[in-house]
């Protein structure tokens, strides 16, 4: 569904886009009516996205816990799915490690991991991704009040500001 909008100040005529301007999250943006089958394949790909950048690891000499991509596709996932597929996503994550699946840092897996040094940051990501995306909506005005500006929330919308709210999650 095409929109029209101004989106700048800058910009002295309308602006068409492809996608909905008033989502709330990207999945809503690109697929705003997606069935059961497809909130099933988004969350299965927000775990893999989650488990895929947990093996992008850096090893520090001075704390058991490795530096991971994890943390940013948590935020990525929570952002762009919405609250409940981006929470699933990080739950299936978890859970599909506890199993005994090899998607944790540098491949491992197990109960002992979860109440290791790791394990909180772990039990954490649900929480953050569904902390994320009310973070990025919390601001969402018109054009007219930000002074022209874009209005779109979502990934748009999360800035330096939220950093203290995301940090205490």
């Amino acid at each position: 569904m095409a929109s029209w909008r101004v989106c700048n100040s800058r910009a002295s005529r309308p602006v068409k886009t492809g996608m909905r301007t008033e989502a709330a999250t990207l999945r809503l943006a690109v697929l705003p009516r997606a069935g059961v089958v497809m909130d099933a394949m988004l969350v299965a790909a927000g775990a893999g996205l989650i488990a895929g950048s947990a093996q992008i690891s850096i090893s520090l000499p001075f704390t058991p816990v490795p530096i991971t991509g994890q943390t940013f596709s948590v935020l990525l996932v929570g952002a762009s799915l919405g609250a409940a597929r981006g929470g699933a996503s990080a739950v299936v994550y978890v859970l599909l490690g506890i199993a005994g699946a090899p998607i944790y840092a540098s491949g491992d897996h197990g109960w002992a991991v979860i109440t290791g040094a790791s394990g909180g940051y772990l039990v954490s990501y649900p929480f953050v991704c569904l902390a994320t995306p009310s973070s990025c909506t919390s601001r969402r005005r018109s054009c007219h009040q930000h002074g022209g500006s874009s209005s779109e929330p979502g990934l748009s919308d999360c800035g330096f500001q939220d950093a203290p709210l995301l940090l205490t999650v």
